[in-house]
């Protein structure tokens, strides 16, 4: 399949949460979304193979915490779905370390981080958790900008490229917190905040 996607211009993002997320980048794919089953080993075939890696760990964190403020008031839960949750827990808890540990091992690899949120979250606070665990802040905010757009062929900082901007009265890499308040945001030449 990613063969033939491949031979008509297209490229694959692989949903990939398991154990299996090996198997799954050795069919070369381009990007591996969530990927809370990688190892360091891994990290390197995609590093060679050039493809990206999109944590989402917002929806870990999302995740992780909606189980435990379910747990803490269990009372109020069927006792079906606090076994589940009791289940998941560390689960969620082993993949939110494990991405934690493989995104800066990734940085340092040279695989193409993408900052993503999958349904929750911001891609500021995404940056934000990159930057807490251990990526150089300037690495952490291209992948939110100039990583990210060259992985999704849009023009970055090129001549004749479109004028899109967002500038900051701070400087995000001493703070991404100031990343969710943009000063100005300029799309394609337009200021529209």
């Amino acid at each position: 399949m990613v063969d033939a996607v491949h031979g008509r211009g297209a490229r694959v993002a692989a949903h990939c949460v398991s154990s299996h997320v090996a198997d799954v980048v050795a069919t070369g794919v381009d990007s591996i979304e969530h990927g809370s089953g990688l190892d360091e080993a891994t990290l390197l075939v995609m590093a060679r193979a050039r493809i990206a890696w999109a944590p989402t760990s917002g929806a870990i964190e999302d995740g992780l915490t909606r189980v435990n403020v379910m747990l803490a008031d269990s009372a109020a839960i069927s006792p079906e779905l606090r076994a589940r949750a009791v289940a998941w827990q560390p689960i969620g808890q082993t993949r939110r370390d494990t991405v934690a540990a493989m995104i800066p091992i990734a940085s340092r690899l040279g695989v193409t981080l993408l900052a993503s949120t999958d349904n929750v979250g911001s891609v500021a606070d995404e940056v934000a958790r990159f930057i807490s665990y251990g990526v150089d802040p300037v690495r952490a905010l291209r992948a939110a900008t100039t990583d990210a757009r060259a992985f999704l062929h849009v023009p970055g900082l090129d001549d004749g490229a479109p004028a899109d901007l967002v500038t900051f009265d701070r400087d995000p890499r001493d703070d991404p917190s100031v990343l969710k308040e943009p000063a100005a945001i300029i799309l394609r030449g337009h200021r529209v905040r």
